[in-house]
């Protein structure tokens, strides 16, 4: 209720925001626990191409349907294989 004033906070989207992300977290980890939500098309951790892929700190998971990233956003606190990472709706660039 707190995140309903916030921009696209009341947007569907089945793209799923990851930040908080350390080093030794794999893709397939993610796949993993966020799967159980709901159907993922996609999942990438973001690395840096030009830092000898250094990590960036987050990543995206993508599901085929909106609902399983409103439950997951909704929970707030997720530990993926004992790491706590932060999530969020992904929201295209220019909404802002």
């Amino acid at each position: 209720r707190e995140d309903s004033g916030k921009p696209g906070a009341e947007s569907s989207t089945t793209k799923l925001f990851i930040g908080a992300i350390k080093e030794g977290l794999t893709e397939d980890q993610l796949k993993e626990y966020f799967g159980k939500y709901g159907n993922i098309t996609d999942c990438i951790i973001m690395r840096d191409k030009d830092n000898d892929n250094k990590l960036r700190g987050f990543g995206f998971c993508t599901f085929d349907d909106y609902d399983p990233v409103d439950k997951i956003v909704l929970e707030k606190f997720h530990i993926v294989a004992g790491q706590s990472v932060a999530v969020k709706k992904a929201l295209p660039k220019n909404n802002e």
